[in-house]
């Protein structure tokens, strides 16, 4: 999904882009994770509500402005920077979730994602 985010940015496509980076991978992969962390970090015993509505009230302070500057407008280059915030988001909160749950992050994966999508930021425009 970052893939397509990546492209949309570059080509200028924002709606796609946009879609992709919010609807997409914000409301289906950034949320669950953030419902997991937050499970993770109460020991279950909290609900955060439907659709992220309680997710300030159950994150700490940091992690939940690093959340909230993931919000942004229609500039490319704010979008590109949601993209990597949400991901190195992702990243922090996956890695806890794993390790609490007993599973090993694969961080060689997440290199190799991170590695494509910084070549296409970085990709001369025609």
């Amino acid at each position: 999904m970052g893939y397509d985010v990546a492209k949309g940015l570059w080509r200028d496509e924002l709606y796609f882009a946009k879609f992709m980076l919010d609807s997409v991978i914000r409301f289906h992969y950034l949320q669950k994770m953030v419902e997991w962390y937050i499970g993770v970090q109460y020991d279950w015993k909290v609900n955060p509500n439907k659709y992220g509505r309680w997710f300030k009230r159950y994150l700490d302070e940091e992690t939940w402005i690093e959340l909230e500057s993931t919000f942004v407008g229609s500039n490319i280059e704010d979008n590109w920077a949601a993209l990597f915030g949400m991901a190195d988001l992702f990243t922090k909160l996956s890695a806890k979730v794993g390790q609490s749950l007993g599973y090993t992050y694969p961080s060689k994966v997440e290199e190799k994602i991170r590695e494509y999508l910084l070549q296409v930021r970085r990709l001369d425009r025609c």
